[in-house]
């Protein structure tokens, strides 16, 4: 059992090394055949098993184990391998003949409902077109997550459309990262000149591909928001997706890219305000009753509470117009006219009284903040 568990896991691997490699998975291929698995001249679907609405682990493993054990009793059992990875189960089936599809779909069907039943949580689950070793599986998997990902909740097994097979690279990675830095760092307009530049680059790609494209560009878009964006128009969930994909005038996606952009730098902008205020009062808290403390330092408070020194500094300049060194010795002088008004201290006890080790340091600083020093302010 332990050498059939180990052998499995290695199996897993490999697959999950195909699904991540866009290159040559000759080797791969190889490695899984002499673990008896043979993929060569073999018909393949790849299914995934959408996990989003589950949320305990638990559930999670005894789903696994029972999609494990109904599929080695089918007549697949003995064609599959199945693992789990994120927020999805993986389940490729390869078989001598071309599989029809839309059985396979009634078998998963039926198998996702035995889940529901059984452990009363839903899952969904999108079939791969069939494809053989000379696909690229990385290529087939994005297709079949992204179908999945953009799919309704009215059925429980979904099929990639015909013509769903593109170059998933037409568009690189690094292209929506600089589309981030541009929405971050530069105006609303800036970003929409970006986008539209690049798709006058596409005009040549399939609808599918487009459609793959404004989506990435959606969740670029999204991906800059702090929290979470509401304005009176929109409300940034699952269905802005359906209106976006939805749309076929690129003048009215590039509005609406507009509007979003706009909202969410506006609710950023008010977040990080109220953040802002929230750490400048719990700042000016600690050092209005910390600032008796002669260890008290730039860097000290930057380790008490957790803000950098440059952000305390930020801080202090936005919220008080002055410096750290300027608010703390402001605060010791007056505390230390106190002290004085009251004629029961020394100075040199003062000098301590208020964080000041040094009564001649004390006397330097009194005079520059107070313009006398201390023993003329207390004849005066």
């Amino acid at each position: 059992i332990e050498k059939n568990k180990y052998k499995i896991s290695i199996l897993e691997n490999l697959f999950k090394r195909l699904i991540d490699n866009n290159s040559d998975n000759t080797q791969t291929i190889l490695s899984i055949k002499d673990n008896d698995i043979i993929l060569e001249n073999k018909f393949i679907h790849l299914v995934l098993f959408s996990l989003d609405n589950l949320t305990e682990i638990s559930l999670s493993d005894e789903g696994y184990l029972f999609l494990q054990n109904e599929i080695s009793k089918s007549i697949y059992k003995d064609d599959f391998i199945l693992f789990r990875r994120n927020k999805y189960f993986y389940l490729y089936i390869f078989l001598e003949i071309d599989p029809n599809i839309y059985e396979l779909g009634t078998f998963l069907t039926s198998l996702i409902n035995k889940l529901k039943v059984k452990f009363s949580f839903k899952t969904y689950a999108c079939i791969s077109r069939v494809f053989t070793t000379n696909d690229s599986f990385y290529n087939i998997y994005l297709e079949t997550k992204r179908t999945l990902d953009f799919a309704s909740e009215e059925n429980e097994v979904f099929y990639p459309p015909s013509d769903y097979k593109v170059d998933f690279e037409f568009v690189e990675e690094k292209w929506y990262k600089a589309l981030s830095n541009i929405i971050n760092s530069k105006g609303t307009g800036d970003a929409i000149l970006f986008i539209n530049q690049k798709i006058s680059e596409l005009k040549n790609k399939s609808h599918i591909a487009f459609q793959l494209f404004i989506s990435e560009c959606l969740n670029t878009i999204i991906s800059t928001s702090n929290n979470k964006v509401k304005t009176n128009s929109m409300t940034i969930n699952t269905d802005i997706y359906q209106k976006i994909l939805s749309e076929n005038n690129i003048f009215t996606t590039l509005n609406y890219f507009t509007e979003l952009i706009n909202a969410i730098k506006k609710a950023n902008k008010e977040e990080i305000f109220n953040i802002q205020e929230t750490n400048s009062k719990y700042l000016l808290d600690y050092l209005n009753n910390s600032f008796t403390d002669p260890m008290l330092s730039l860097h000290y408070v930057s380790k008490e509470i957790g803000l950098s020194p440059s952000y305390i500094a930020f801080l202090l300049k936005s919220y008080s117009d002055t410096t750290f060194v300027k608010y703390v010795t402001i605060l010791r002088i007056d505390y230390a006219k106190k002290l004085i008004a009251s004629n029961k201290y020394k100075i040199t006890a003062i000098s301590k009284m208020v964080g000041y080790q040094d009564p001649y340091y004390f006397s330097h600083c009194f005079k520059k903040y107070s313009g006398v020093s201390p023993k003329n302010y207390i004849e005066k």
